[in-house]
């Protein structure tokens, strides 16, 4: 029972990776048969591991047809960063004396720290801070389901950033460094207004960005 358990974990964890990181393309089929084949397991574990992911809205299954990495849709996008402008603001204000401060300093140094040479793991590592400090924020509440709701919202986040980087677009991340910065001032200061004005601001530029990487890619098809 244990061995079946860590194979689906293993299978689990192989195929999020390739799809958080765009190595499953957007709308791409994926075979059951060729993972199974590569972690040395067998097709029920990765079965399992598919329907686990097709939860998470990572993987769509067409029965009787084909197993894809979930697409992302400008519209689907749109609608997640309206999401996205209606909590984090509000829970950064309602909670802002609960936010550890030191936590929001180290989170700056870490963002300052991060260099710019175009690199896909750099991106990946820029990404990944960017998910986690935006997570940190909605997680001071302590409300669980809050905070998965808002871990599936950004999964997506994270895959738009590495289509972007694929793509060989400019990166904005000077930019985006200068906007967290700026929250974790605002939130700092207790400043309720400014709190709200970063987090439009930085969540419209996000957006702006995901949508073109969106068109590029629809106009690449």
């Amino acid at each position: 029972m244990e061995a079946a358990v860590n194979l689906k974990d293993t299978a689990y964890k192989f195929i999020k990776d390739k799809v958080l990181n765009c190595e499953f393309f957007p709308g791409q089929e994926i075979s059951e048969k060729q993972i199974a084949e590569t972690i040395g397991a067998g097709r029920t574990p990765v079965r399992e591991a598919l329907l686990m992911l097709q939860k998470e809205n990572l993987i769509e299954i067409y029965p009787r047809s084909s197993t894809r990495a979930k697409r992302i849709l400008p519209e689907e996008t749109a609608e997640l960063y309206q999401i996205r402008k209606l909590i984090e603001p509000t829970v950064a204000i309602k909670y802002k004396n609960q936010i550890d401060s030191i936590a929001l300093l180290d989170f700056e140094k870490r963002f300052d720290a991060i260099k710019f040479n175009n690199k896909l793991e750099d991106e990946r590592q820029f990404y990944a801070l960017d998910i986690e400090f935006h997570q940190f924020i909605v997680d001071t509440p302590g409300n669980a389901r809050l905070s998965y709701y808002f871990h599936e919202i950004m999964q997506d986040t994270y895959r738009v950033g590495i289509l972007s980087m694929l793509q060989h677009r400019n990166s904005p991340r000077k930019d985006t460094q200068a906007e967290h910065r700026r929250i974790i001032r605002a939130i700092l200061m207790e400043d309720d207004q400014e709190i709200e004005a970063a987090f439009i601001e930085h969540i419209n530029h996000s957006l702006l960005s995901s949508l073109e990487t969106l068109r590029n890619e629809e106009n690449s098809d």
